[in-house]
């Protein structure tokens, strides 16, 4: 039995949809979100990428096998050598790394479980750096500065093999929002200044109780993007499951469970029957999120009808309200592109917030959004008047029972009273009866004297006949006294 986490994995602190962006494999010159935001998505294999390689002990990458035995032997995962690691072509020319099927797989079929012990977790307390211990030191905040802590001790840190395959500062700096600085884009408004500044103010507590560990503001840095880019929901960073990329909704193939009742282990569940070589997408949250949000936590965005569009009352289309700070007149007050993130959000505010077709494609998505929600309240209102007709008959029915169920007594009391007066009239005419046609005492004494006074008449022989000789006479009915000889 599974238990579904989320539709969406989400950010609670930073109250975004977050999922696990893959490492980008690109240039300094290449554009996640420009290559992303082509209308078509296509995910196929770079022909100069490295080959893919399944999860095993033997692996020919030396970090790739140190990750698939540590999950195999130390954390007990399920389906670890059914996956391999590979390179995908997202949005026409970005080579990404990410996660395919080594075999195919059912519709509702785990492909992959990490039991909880290997989850990198609030669940885990590091000594010293209790959750909510200062006003900078909240749980997520906390839990990254161990994410630092952790990276620094190398080898000898129990994570050591997942921690050795996750993204580095050079790959982040390359292209993530994370790593622009505002001189680069001035009018660009820039959540990650507000996310890490807080984790610096945490290391600097939690380093005057532990000088010995040497953690850096860029390992900090680099920690803090890690954990809000790359965490599942309420289980936070999952070793290997974060390494699958996403696309728009009708083409995610993977969604998030839990093993069991008792969230022994996280797994990849197949969405539909996925056939070996696809590589697997799971939800990072597009659909609930606009394209600049999406942006911002990630460093890439789809098509702008595949995100949310927010609604602005004062009359100001959905794409101006969205890319405020990102319009082509904010835009040309920048310094010179240069490569890397700055690059990187040019090109995406070139691509999502400079023309009206861009803007029009998320007025089409909210239009729809709002569209369905209107027939989701309209059909919500017919629903209610239909059991409130149904409730109403319901009442006509109780009120019918309840006159039936009175009818039935009033018709019991009568039968019960017809029964009680024919068994009466029974009786009395059963008396009267037995009274009537039974002979009483003196009515029997006086005919038994009459058959005796008859009887002895007809004995009695008439004078000329009789004997010459004393003859018994006949004894008399009802045990009378006999005669005596004369």
């Amino acid at each position: 039995m599974t238990i579904s986490i989320h539709g969406k994995l989400w950010l609670a602190t930073l109250t975004l949809t977050a999922g696990t962006p893959a490492a980008v494999s690109a240039s300094a010159s290449s554009s996640p979100s420009s290559s992303s935001s082509s209308s078509s998505s296509s995910s196929s294999r770079d022909p100069q990428a490295p080959p893919r390689e399944r999860c095993r002990r033997d692996a020919k990458d030396e970090k790739w096998a140190n990750l698939c035995t540590w999950l195999l032997d130390t954390c007990g995962a399920i389906g670890v050598e059914d996956i391999f690691s590979g390179s995908f072509t997202h949005g026409g020319n970005l080579s990404v790394r990410g996660l395919g099927a080594a075999r195919s797989f059912d519709a509702g079929e785990n492909l992959l479980c990490v039991p909880r012990k290997c989850w990198f977790t609030n669940l885990v307390e590091e000594p010293g750096l209790q959750t909510n211990q200062t006003k900078y030191c909240g749980a997520d905040i906390a839990l990254a500065v161990q994410l630092a802590v952790e990276t620094a001790k190398g080898e000898a840190s129990f994570w050591a093999p997942y921690l050795n395959m996750l993204p580095k500062l050079s790959e982040y700096s390359a292209f993530h929002p994370s790593f622009l600085h505002g001189k680069e884009a001035p009018t660009f408004k820039n959540s990650w200044k507000n996310w890490v500044e807080p984790a610096l103010d945490c290391l600097d507590q939690w380093k005057d109780t532990h000088p010995d560990v040497q953690v850096s503001y860029d390992d900090m840095h680099v920690a803090v993007t890690q954990l809000y880019t790359r965490r599942f929901g309420d289980v936070d960073m999952v070793p290997l499951a974060d390494m699958s990329n996403t696309k728009r909704d009708a083409e995610l193939n993977v969604g998030a469970e839990y093993l069991d009742s008792q969230s022994s282990a996280f797994c990849l569940q197949a969405k539909r029957a996925i056939e070996a070589g696809e590589e697997l997408l799971v939800d990072y949250g597009s659909s609930g999120h606009d394209s600049v949000t999406m942006f911002v936590l990630y460093g890439f965005a789809l098509p702008s009808q595949y995100h949310l569009g927010v609604a602005k009352p004062d009359g100001v289309t959905v794409g101006e309200g969205l890319c405020e700070g990102l319009m082509p007149k904010d835009i040309a007050t920048w310094p010179p592109p240069k490569t890397g993130p700055a690059s990187n959000l040019r090109n995406f505010a070139k691509s999502h917030c400079a023309t009206p077709e861009a803007r029009a494609g998320r007025d089409s998505r909210f239009l729809t959004l709002e569209q369905e929600l209107r027939d989701t309240r309209t059909a919500l209102m017919s629903t209610a008047d239909d059991l409130k007709r149904a409730n109403q008959e319901l009442k006509g029915v109780r009120i019918e029972l309840a006159d039936a169920l009175d009818d039935a007594k009033r018709l019991r009391t009568l039968a019960a009273a017809g029964v009680g007066a024919v068994l009466c009239i029974a009786w009395f005419g059963a008396m009267f009866y037995f009274s009537t046609s039974r002979p009483n005492e003196t009515q029997v004494e006086s005919a038994g004297a009459e058959r005796t006074s008859a009887s002895s008449q007809a004995k009695k022989p008439a004078a000329k006949d009789a004997p010459t000789t004393d003859v018994p006479a006949q004894a008399p009915p009802y045990g009378g006294p006999e005669l005596r000889k004369r």
